[in-house]
Parts: C-alpha cells; structure tokens; sequence
C-alpha cells in the first residue's frame, strides 16, 4: 500500500490515468477537477471558498483556517502556510504507508508553473524561488526521508529521496490509461 500526494506543478500530469486503487490520494488546491482525491487540502481563504462553491463532496477536507469548520473543513497545525507541505505531513502522518509526491516542481527547481489558473491570479505565480515554500517541506519530511518518494521529470541530484516517473512506472508495473 501507498499514500499518494498529488501537488500542483505541472509534472504531475506524468500520472494523469494513473491507477491508484484502493490507496489514499491527498491533493492540493483544484486537483479534485482531474484526480482520485480522498483528501483535499487548500491553505488559501480564495480556494477554499471557490471549492466549496463547485462541490462538497470530499470527507476529507483541510485548511489552515478554523473558520471553515463550519463548512466541514478540518484544521490541524501546519509545517508551514502551503498545501503542499500540508498534505505531505498529513500523509505521513495519517498512514503508515510510503508517501508518493507528484507535481514537487518549484522544490526541485523545475518551473513554478502551475497545473491550475486561479481567478485572482490569472498569469500563474511569480517565477521566482519560494524559499518559504522549501522550508515548509523539509519541516514536514525531517526525519522521516525513508517514508517518501518524490517523482520528477528527470534524474536530479537531492538530499531528499527522488525518483524519476519513467522509473516510478516501469518499476510498479503500474497502469496508466
């Protein structure tokens, strides 16, 4: 069994069809629109409000802001003030299951495009370093580097644990339609 984290950056689309079975899938921000999710995780008032609007349909929802509560968010402390981290850390934390990320682009400088357009950001991020972002996620994996697996588009040198998602793919025998 796996735990899978599906962030933003646009390699994620490497998994599009992926079959991931009966395993958990935790996503960030608008990834409900093209994944399997069974967790949600949004850190932005915005998204949360304009996910809320499209669908209720996850049981698992989780924000950094206890005003949503109401609207079936959960809140726990976070490494950091992004999704990305915070999904990460919630599934290490609420399975004992290898944790799998797609889409860590910006952490591994690989592009700080993302796989969604938000209204009040039509042109994408800044393409800039978020160092803030970086931190967050060695918060959320320190010391527990033997429980993850980081795909990306191609071989890189990294303190963290990374895998190409040709490797990934040919390795698991997964399917991908």
């Amino acid at each position: 069994m796996y735990t899978y984290v599906i962030l933003n950056g646009l390699s994620n689309q490497a998994l599009k069809g992926f079959d991931f079975a009966d395993n958990a899938v935790f996503g960030c921000n608008y990834a409900y629109r093209d994944w399997p999710l069974t967790h949600l995780v949004c850190a932005d008032a915005r998204v949360v409000e304009e996910v809320n609007n499209e669908t209720k349909q996850f049981m698992n929802r989780y924000t950094k802001l206890p005003r949503y509560r109401t609207w079936g968010w959960q809140t726990q402390s976070w490494p950091g003030n992004d999704s990305g981290s915070y999904a990460i850390d919630l599934a290490l934390n609420l399975y004992n299951n290898k944790v799998i990320v797609a889409g860590a682009d910006g952490i591994f400088g690989f592009g700080h495009q993302t796989s969604y357009t938000y209204s009040w950001r039509p042109a994408g991020p800044r393409p800039k370093v978020y160092d803030n972002f970086r931190v967050s996620f060695y918060k959320a994996v320190a010391g527990r580097t033997d429980q993850i697996l980081f795909l990306t588009p191609r071989s890189i040198e990294s303190d963290l644990p990374t895998q190409t998602y040709k490797e990934f793919l040919d390795e698991y025998k997964t399917s991908v339609y």
